[in-house]
């Protein structure tokens, strides 16, 4: 049980300082948390159209490593065979 809670706490840490990050680049760019969320929504609406994702687990993010990226992750669960309709 000890170990389970460290490793909680661990990621809990870990997924709070990234939210951090994405709140602080989002602010310097002058992009609101809101404005992210509906990114997030429209990108799984539309991927959603041509495959079957799990949208809960989708990722939005901007990185600022080598200029401003965004970036998704989008975890896809199947892709339909067209060639069946």
């Amino acid at each position: 049980m000890n170990l389970w809670l460290y490793l909680h706490k661990r990621n809990s840490g870990k997924l709070a300082r990234n939210r951090l990050k994405l709140l602080l680049i989002a602010d310097q760019l002058n992009c609101s948390p809101e404005l992210l969320e509906q990114m997030r929504d429209d990108m799984v609406y539309v991927v959603s159209k041509y495959m079957e994702i799990d949208g809960d687990r989708v990722k939005l993010g901007i990185t600022r490593d080598s200029g401003t990226c965004l970036y998704a992750n989008i975890p896809i669960c199947r892709i339909p065979d067209k060639r069946t309709k």
